[in-house]
């Protein structure tokens, strides 16, 4: 029994530990000024409110570059 517990509660908690907090960091390449973009907040722990990716996709449309590239 505390087998099948313990089965149970690894199964539940990877997909929390796959949605950790990510960090992309992009540079300008006119300043050289770095920024890093993390996920922000989270409406559970499978839905982040803004997330790092949506922030380095905003920063690359307006020219900076992902670090290291």
């Amino acid at each position: 029994m505390v087998k099948r517990l313990m089965l149970i509660a690894v199964l539940v908690a990877l997909p929390a530990a796959c949605t950790g907090p990510p960090v992309i960091v992009v540079k300008n390449p006119a300043t050289g000024e770095m920024y890093q973009c993390q996920t922000a907040g989270y409406y559970s722990y499978l839905f982040a409110m803004q997330t790092a990716t949506e922030c380095a996709a905003k920063h690359e449309s307006e020219g900076w570059q992902p670090w290291p590239h």
